[in-house]
């Protein structure tokens, strides 16, 4: 068995300095991906896409308990890339039983990557996942709700995006860190930068317009009300 989680080295917006970390729901999901190995011995590949400062990601994901670790150097939507990388992949062995991502990034708070691999691979989607097992029927996920818990189970291969899990995660060792320092971080080439021969997406990123800016007519309830409608008249509203 072997499972995938697609990891991103995101800016910290706790920290004003500028600072980059791996992307905490990231983690979350190498986290699940790692528990799920502690049972099967699955493998767990980690990927990327970034220039090599973002190599710290996967260095994290290495300490925790992805056996190996791969990055994407080629400029084009992110998504789009792992997808095309993940395909060409699974075309030449085994798939992926399971693709484990956060549920969003902590710089864009974008939701964006589960249900674009979903679309891309024409694979089930289970989003904010707390929890992950395998059994024989195959994967079982309970999904975080509003007010209370459900459970899931799905075929593989499918795509998991994690939210804060049930479990507290685990602290990379010392020995695990230094070992995943010292690990040499192959790059994938995609020649996928704008179009990939799959499935084409029905997913699109719109802009809101812009709010107007509100007035606060202060005073009392018989001033508010006769500013307001002078307010209006100005306006010509009415």
């Amino acid at each position: 068995m072997k499972l995938l989680v697609c990891v991103k080295y995101s800016a910290d917006p706790s920290d004003t300095s500028g600072a980059y970390c791996t992307n905490p729901f990231d983690l979350f999901a190498m986290e699940m991906a790692a528990r799920i190995k502690d049972c099967t011995g699955a493998q767990i590949y980690a990927l990327t896409h970034g220039d090599i400062p973002s190599e710290t990601a996967l260095r994290d994901c290495l300490a925790i308990g992805a056996d190996r670790a791969y990055r994407i150097d080629s400029e084009g939507d992110t998504a789009r890339l792992l997808a095309h990388i993940i395909s060409a992949h699974e075309q030449r062995t085994e798939p992926f039983s399971a693709i484990f991502c956060g549920i969003q990034s902590i710089d864009s708070g974008s939701r964006y990557m589960g249900p674009a691999l979903a679309e891309l691979l024409q694979r089930p989607l289970i989003s904010d996942a707390i929890d992950a097992w395998i059994e024989s029927d195959g994967i079982h996920i309970v999904q975080e709700g509003e007010s209370e818990n459900c459970e899931w189970r799905t075929s593989t291969p499918c795509i998991i995006s994690v939210t804060k899990p049930l479990f507290t995660p685990r602290y990379p060792t010392i020995c695990s860190r230094m070992t995943a320092n010292r690990v040499q971080i192959p790059l994938l080439h995609s020649t996928a930068s704008q179009s990939i021969c799959m499935y084409p997406p029905h997913f699109a990123y719109h802009t809101l317009p812009q709010k107007p800016i509100c007035t606060i007519l202060s005073g009392t309830p018989i001033t508010a009300c006769s500013k307001l409608i002078q307010l209006l008249y100005q306006q010509d509203i009415g």
